[in-house]
């Protein structure tokens, strides 16, 4: 039985901006709407069908919310862009409630405001009421990409996944899509017959809806509590094959055999993981092999990393991204960062915890050297950003800002060498891996803000009587000033130095008075990834003569090799030294790859070429409908289109 209360969508305006933090209903995270203080999200069950047709999700959710202060009139969900239909209350009646959606505000979408004072009066707080909002997606869904078969591996079937990091969950539904709320959920998903259905989550079971439906149903149970842009579905033409004790590898099947032996170490970064840091919780670990246009280098959604088809170079020497995004299954999806302000806690953590996996399996050497391309990665980005960005903060105010802007390098790099001084400050790694693993026990399935980290890091040593070490950390510089970090390391250089010899030996050789001295021998002994910091160098040193880019590539055949790290840095260092022989090769480039860093990376280096930056718009154009929301918008931006 549905009754209707004669309230609904009487709400005032004056309380769904984020204009007036005061009006925010107790939430401290600028990037969110929601009010969690007054009510808590605890479980999710989720009811979705997904209509490649119309290109929308469509379904229910059943919320179950503490209540934090029964004095509220209203409970605040994040949502963009959602066609909400109506909102019941689960009681001894089930009655609809009134509700109201405000103003939209970019980038943040528009609050869901849903008046609950009458229904309060008899319940405390503690108490849990039950809530169900209908609802469908719109159709233009930052969270979602539909993809037509052409655009797949496979070229068969229509694909479709989504990306909600930072704050695109409230395009795919109503939430307090704010990383300081976690809660458990459970999913049933229903898709055409043909295709899988994959979440972060275990899948519990498969039916058909019955014998003749053209649909199937998909049911997911994720039992720890996870933050809201850690929900994750991709629906397509994808198969498996077993990796591991507790992992599988999913993919259209022209590229699994392949993932399959890339990733065969994958039980072991598991387990070195869980060595330093603690049991490893999620049950399985299960890696998807993307579509091309897939914005991210990876996403660590429990249970079921997404990568683009890319990672599998074919030699592993990108399996460091596969020990990030394990690494993420204590820092970032069990120790969450409270807001996007404190991104650091997330990126930061997450590649030091990558580095000592790195360290444990193939050497500290191998740290090192990953930790030089880092540092010298950071210093170029402070360098282009300004000294005083806000955004090469570890801590950012994000009072109005578009989270978005803060997916660059600094939280990853700089956060790493904060915590790689504070390594060193206290005796090394061996010490500070201890504080570690404790520090991801403490805080396991919780979020928390810098203030947390430095109060335990200083508590952890002081009882252990080393508080004399902890001298000299400049806390707030460290953590709120903008620039270049108050420490930079020396990194051991064993491994960038015969990448440096030979980026001089190019230097120094003058192609108008001398034959070339080069030989394809010369990158015998080369792991990929140090013909890629080779060629960085190079990169760093300025412009090349075309003459000394075209006898590189005829001698090396740079030009040819599959790896995006070596591709990259080809195509801008062509770029910057304006050699035309590259122009065709770098929009080739830009077009088969859709990771947003690498695609931003390489068209700005395009808009500065002022003698091709109309073919450059051109070119971004007529490739724009293939691209992810994220990597459209910000590249649209570098191009001053936007």
């Amino acid at each position: 039985m549905l009754l209707l209360f004669p309230f609904m969508c009487l709400l005032p305006q004056s309380i769904l901006t984020l204009s007036d933090k005061s009006k925010w209903m107790g939430n401290t995270d600028p990037s969110s709407f929601s009010n969690p203080k007054n009510f808590l999200t605890k479980h999710l069950e989720i009811k979705w069908n997904v209509d490649f047709d119309s290109k929308t999700v469509s379904g229910s959710i059943i919320y179950s919310l503490v209540i934090q202060n029964k004095d509220t009139v209203n409970l605040i969900l994040d949502t963009s862009g959602l066609l909400v239909q109506r909102v019941i209350l689960l009681d001894d009646m089930r009655i609809e409630l009134g509700y109201h959606i405000g103003e939209s505000i970019r980038p943040f979408g528009e609050p869901l405001s849903i008046y609950l004072a009458p229904i309060l009066k008899e319940k405390q707080n503690g108490d849990i009421i039950k809530l169900e909002i209908h609802y469908e997606t719109g159709p233009t869904s930052s969270s979602l990409a539909w993809l037509q078969p052409n655009h797949t591996l496979g070229k068969k079937h229509p694909y479709m996944f989504s990306n909600n990091q930072p704050i695109n969950a409230r395009s795919l539904l109503p939430c307090q899509d704010t990383p300081s709320v976690k809660s458990t959920f459970s999913a049933t998903v229903s898709i055409p017959n043909e295709l899988q259905c994959l979440m972060g989550a275990q899948l519990v079971g498969v039916s058909e809806e019955h014998e003749k439906s053209p649909l199937k149903s998909f049911k997911f149970e994720q039992n720890i509590p996870i933050s809201s842009y850690l929900i994750a579905i991709a629906v397509g033409d994808i198969v498996s094959q077993k990796i591991g004790p507790r992992s599988r590898v999913w993919g259209d099947k022209t590229i699994i055999e392949k993932a399959a032996k890339e990733y065969s170490e994958v039980e072991k970064m598991i387990s070195v993981g869980e060595s330093l840091f603690g049991k490893y919780v999620w049950g399985s670990y299960d890696i998807l092999i993307m579509p091309k246009n897939y914005p991210l280098l990876g996403m660590e959604n429990p249970s079921l990393t997404f990568v683009p088809p890319f990672v599998v170079a074919g030699d592993k020497s990108m399996t460091h991204v596969i020990a990030h995004e394990i690494a993420h299954s204590w820092t970032g999806n069990l120790v969450t960062n409270h807001d996007w302000q404190h991104f650091w806690l997330n990126e930061g953590f997450t590649k030091y915890a990558e580095r000592s996996i790195v360290a444990a399996l193939y050497g500290e050497e191998w740290r090192q050297f990953f930790s030089i391309i880092g540092r010298d990665k950071l210093l170029l980005t402070i360098k282009e950003k300004g000294e005083s960005n806000m955004l090469t903060s570890l801590v950012m105010d994000l009072a109005g800002v578009d989270p978005d802007e803060i997916l660059n390098i600094v939280p990853y790099e700089k956060g790493f060498i904060f915590l790689y001084f504070l390594e060193q400050k206290v005796g090394g790694a061996t010490i500070f891996q201890k504080f570690f693993h404790q520090y991801i026990s403490n805080n396991s399935f919780s979020s928390v803000d810098s203030s947390h980290f430095k109060e335990q890091f200083i508590g952890y040593f002081e009882a252990a009587g080393m508080g004399e070490k902890l001298q000299g950390i400049e806390w707030d510089r460290w953590l709120y000033s903008p620039g270049f970090p108050p420490f930079i390391p020396d990194y051991d250089r064993q491994l960038v130095e015969p990448c440096t010899k030979l980026k001089n030996r190019w230097l120094n050789w003058n192609p108008e008075k001398e034959k070339s001295p080069f030989k394809k021998s010369d990158l015998k002994g080369f792991h990929t990834i140090q013909i890629a910091q080779f060629l960085e160098e190079l990169i760093n040193d300025g412009p090349q003569q075309g003459k000394k880019l075209e006898k590189l590539d005829e001698i090396y055949e740079i030009s040819k090799e599959q790896s995006v790290q070596i591709q990259i840095r080809w195509v801008r260092i062509g770029i910057r030294s304006k050699w035309t022989g590259i122009i065709k090769h770098a929009f080739d480039f830009v077009n088969e790859y859709g990771q947003t860093i690498t695609l931003r990376t390489v068209y700005k280096e395009l808009y500065k070429w002022e003698e091709i930056r109309e073919q450059v718009i051109t070119n971004f154009n007529e490739n724009r409908g293939y691209m992810m929301h994220v990597s459209a918008k910000l590249v649209a931006q570098d191009l001053k289109l936007d």
